[in-house]
């Protein structure tokens, strides 16, 4: 029964996004990209093995390491935002949970950067330039 719950509970998370699956997904991506090239580099020197000379040997395994280094690379990527994403969803329930997140004001800058409603952008009137009246000559005091 727990893992019926447990299961119902998993689907439940994966249809409202509270969970998601492109981290699994980016690992599985990551070991097949390793098993590939992997075995391409096997295959091609299997085939190339007698007319081979080290030279081409050692081209060929150092393409390999440039290629997994640069697959590990892509995925710790996708992996830092995903961990990024995750870490902002907990940072906010906690505050949530707290009340401080509504107390907390909204930074100037935030404020400004919101994008206005499209109902409000065209209701706004542009304002009209404030005219600059000229400073009214006095007569200075004679002494």
């Amino acid at each position: 029964m727990k893992f019926a719950k447990d299961f119902k509970s998993m689907v439940v998370d994966l249809l409202l996004f509270k969970r998601l699956i492109t981290g699994s997904l980016v690992r599985i991506l990551y070991w097949l990209a390793v098993l590939i090239l992997t075995w391409g580099f096997i295959y091609h020197l299997w085939l190339n093995w007698a007319e081979a000379d080290l030279a081409f040997k050692l081209y060929w395994a150092l393409a390999l390491v440039v290629m997994l280094f640069i697959a590990r690379i892509v995925s710790e990527m996708f992996m830092i935002l995903l961990g990024t994403y995750s870490r902002l969803g907990e940072i906010r329930e906690q505050l949530s949970r707290s009340g401080y997140a509504k107390a907390m004001p909204m930074p100037a800058a935030a404020a400004a950067a919101r994008p206005k409603p499209a109902k409000a952008a065209a209701k706004a009137k542009p304002k009209a330039k404030a005219a600059v009246k000229p400073k009214a000559k006095t007569k200075a005091r004679k002494k």
